[in-house]
Order: C-alpha cells, then sequence, then structure tokens
C-alpha cells in the first residue's frame, strides 16, 4: 500500500499528499509532500535528498517503426485487361516498395541511479515505472532498465523514476479495472530508445575518475611549498654563517688568560 502512495505522490505536482498512520489513538504521519511544482522536490520529500543526489536526470525520444508495402491494381491496369477482353495476363503496376520509417510518438523523461560505489541499492523497492504520468506496470521496460545498469554495474540494482509520455492513440490501458497494466503498439521500439539513452549515459561515466582537486592545482601547491621550504632553509643557512664569526671570537675572548694580581695577606704586611 505504502509503495502505491509513494508512486501517486512522486508525479502529483501541484497537490500536497499526507498519508497518516494511526495507532491506538496516536497519529503518525508517513508520507507527506509539499505542494510544489517540481518532481525533485517531491522525490527529495519522499525519499530524502540522499537519494536525490545518488539519481542523474535523462530523457530519450520514443519513435515508431513502420513499413507497409501493399500490391496497388491502378486504373490504367483495369483498362488493359478491359480492352483485351481478360484472356490475355496483362503485367500489374510493380508495387510500391515503402522504405521504414521511424516517426516520433512520444518522449521517456526521468531519474536513474548513478554509476558508482555505494550508489545501487539491494533491493528494487525504489523502479518506478509511469505512462503518461500514471504509474504503470511494464515489466519488459523494467527488464531492459535493469539489463543496461548490470553492464556496469553487477552487484547492486538500480533506482528510477521514469515516465513515458506517449501519444495515447498508442496506447491501450483497458487491460485491469485498476489501469496499470498498459499495452503500448511499438512497445519495442519504446524499450529500444530507453536503452540506447541510458547506455549513453553510462558509457560516459565508465572511465571517469572524480577527484576533488585537479593533479594539475596539487602539483602547483606542492611545487609552491617546496620552493617557500627552501626559500626558508638557505635564509636560516645563511644566519647561522653570519653567526658563526662572532661566536668565534667570543670563545676565543673566552679562552685568552687575563693578567693576575697577587694577593696579599695581613700576615705579610705586619711583618713588614
Amino acid at each position: 500500500m505504502l509503495r502505491v502512495i509513494q508512486a501517486y505522490a512522486l508525479f502529483a505536482t501541484g497537490v500536497k499528499i499526507v498519508l497518516t498512520n494511526v495507532t491506538n489513538g496516536a497519529r503518525q504521519t508517513v508520507l507527506s509532500t509539499q505542494q510544489t511544482s517540481r518532481i525533485d522536490d517531491n522525490i527529495c520529500t519522499i525519499f530524502g535528498s540522499k537519494f536525490l543526489s545518488s539519481l542523474q536526470k535523462f530523457s530519450a525520444h520514443v519513435h515508431s517503426t513502420t513499413a507497409t508495402a501493399a500490391t496497388v491494381i491502378t486504373d490504367d491496369d483495369h483498362n488493359d485487361r478491359n480492352n483485351n477482353g481478360g484472356q490475355d495476363e496483362v503485367p500489374l503496376s510493380p508495387p510500391p516498395v515503402a522504405a521504414p520509417s521511424r516517426q516520433r510518438i512520444g518522449e521517456v523523461t526521468g531519474f536513474i541511479s548513478k554509476i558508482g560505489l555505494g550508489i545501487g541499492r539491494s533491493d528494487n523497492d525504489r523502479q518506478f515505472i509511469f505512462c503518461n504520468s500514471r504509474p504503470v506496470d511494464l515489466p519488459r521496460v523494467v527488464k531492459a532498465l535493469n539489463e543496461v545498469w548490470r553492464k556496469y554495474e553487477m552487484k547492486q540494482k538500480p533506482a528510477f523514476i521514469v515516465d513515458i509520455r506517449i501519444n495515447r492513440s498508442v496506447v491501450d490501458v483497458n487491460l485491469a479495472p485498476n489501469k496499470r497494466e498498459v499495452l503500448i503498439e511499438s512497445e519495442e521500439d519504446l524499450i529500444a530508445d530507453i536503452k540506447q539513452a541510458v547506455d549513453a549515459i553510462y558509457a560516459l561515466s565508465r572511465n571517469t575518475l572524480q577527484v576533488h582537486e585537479p593533479t594539475e592545482s596539487r602539483k602547483l601547491t606542492s611545487f609552491a611549498n617546496f620552493a617557500s621550504f627552501s626559500s626558508f632553509s638557505s635564509s636560516s643557512s645563511s644566519a647561522v654563517v653570519d653567526r658563526t664569526p662572532s661566536s668565534r671570537v667570543m670563545s676565543q675572548y673566552a679562552t685568552e688568560e687575563k693578567p693576575t694580581r697577587p694577593v696579599e695577606t695581613p700576615g705579610e704586611e705586619e711583618g713588614t
């Protein structure tokens, strides 16, 4: 039940949703959202700012590939057959060959886990799929996102919040009373577009190493510290050299013999 409320609260922008649990007369707030117009704020309110920082935005265009080829009998063909009395076979006009065309039918937007140590989750409890801002069950789309994730991270599972905004004419939502089971006409093309977009995002972060300080800056800092230390050492050495002559003079003065004065005793003075 909580997961269902969380799903609706994620995309309920401009609406405040409060879920409380009453036990023995004590009321406890389980979920509460703010009346905001941003999905980012709803994610932060429901799951916390730390979870939001582990996600990254992504988007992809949804296309539908259609290819139709039919045998067309023109009016000239009918006239030729009628003129010959229908006895001789007149070759029909060559059928037009329609090349496969990709037509844009929607867009996919949302958030997905970043690649990195400790980013993934041990459970798939935060994997949400929406179709036109309504929570739905699309197991093939969920499977496709997990397959792309496992190409880069094998240990944990991704978290994602994906909204498929697609033309309503290619979606059938009347499969179940709860409207969670849907049938998309071009689901294969949809899955291919989503996998391509997510794979492109993760491929950029495969060989990326985050550092807190650029290497060149560290080199300059180390060089500056070394230069200041060398300057201090040289000045200290020169100061010691400058003081050396004075120290030598003082030690020489201390070792010189001073003239002694004879000490007269009182007895000698009286005998004299």
